[in-house]
């Protein structure tokens, strides 16, 4: 230590390597009641974030490994069919019609509840830009600060939630330079 005290041009160094590590993402878990059946997710004020991976299971702990409540919990499908900005394709009469298949395998992803947006969020989507597993996550776009269904990203459960049982819920979000509160709440 004394070495390089007295020859600190000597201490080896590298200040060409760069530091930046990428984006971080950080895992938020919470286990509370079944308070609600509709999951509001926003932030304090105008603003973005980028989130994905939910996850909510009946019980106080998560291993990652039972079924999740949400539908769409990764942002891998598209949004649900009221929040696309592009028309369908036009219909066609020269078409056969197609085999009828039923079951979760073939739901069409619009079918199953999803993910709904709201005119304060209505720049948000889904995106590949920053992933944290999978192909896409979500880039949360508010106007204004949300508190509310009329104001925030929302899912309405697929399962009714009893309000006696235990539940946790976890997501991750991608860490960023701001000074808005995320809620994501039942």
């Amino acid at each position: 230590y004394l070495d390089e005290q007295l020859a600190p041009e000597t201490i080896p160094e590298n200040l060409d390597t760069p530091t930046d590590t990428g984006p971080v993402w950080r895992k938020v878990t919470i286990t509370g009641t079944g308070s609600s059946s509709k999951l509001y997710v926003y932030l304090s004020g105008a603003g973005d974030a980028y989130l994905d991976d939910f996850r909510l299971v009946a019980g106080p702990t998560d291993a990652g490994t039972g079924t999740t409540l949400i539908a769409n919990p990764g942002f891998e499908q598209p949004l649900a069919a009221a929040n696309r900005t592009t028309p369908p394709p036009p219909a066609t009469t020269a078409r056969a019609p197609a085999p009828v298949r039923s079951g979760p395998a073939f739901e069409h992803p619009a079918a199953a509840p999803n993910w709904t947006t709201t005119t304060n969020t209505a720049n948000s989507a889904r995106t590949t830009d920053h992933v944290r597993s999978g192909n896409a996550s979500f880039h949360l776009v508010q106007a204004a600060a949300g508190s509310t269904g009329t104001d925030a990203l929302v899912q309405t459960i697929p399962a009714s939630l009893n309000a006696n049982s235990t539940y946790t819920l976890c997501f991750w979000y991608l860490v960023q330079p701001s000074r808005l509160q995320l809620t994501v709440r039942l």
